[in-house]
C-alpha cells in the first residue's frame, strides 16, 4: 500500500466518522424535540386539571360530591 493510498484511505476515514457523528447527534436533537413536546402536553393537561380543582374548591354553589361524582 502506497503513501498517497494510505493518505487516501485515512481522510475517507475522518470524513465517514464525521458524518456518523453528525448524524448521531441529530438524531439525539429529534429524541430531545419529542421529549420536548409530549413535556408541554402532560404539563397543559395538568393546568386543566389544577383548573377545575380550583373551581371545585372554590364554587361554593355547587356541592363538592356532586362535583367529584361528575369527574
Amino acid at each position: 500500500m502506497g503513501v498517497y493510498t494510505m493518505v487516501v484511505v485515512i481522510v475517507a476515514i475522518v470524513f465517514v466518522a464525521g458524518t456518523v457523528n453528525r448524524w448521531i447527534s441529530a438524531q439525539k436533537k429529534i429524541a430531545e424535540a419529542k421529549k420536548s413536546d409530549e413535556a408541554i402536553k402532560l404539563i397543559k393537561e395538568l393546568e386543566e386539571r389544577v383548573i377545575t380543582l380550583e373551581r371545585i374548591t372554590t364554587d361554593k354553589g355547587i356541592s363538592l360530591r356532586e362535583e367529584i361524582d361528575a369527574l
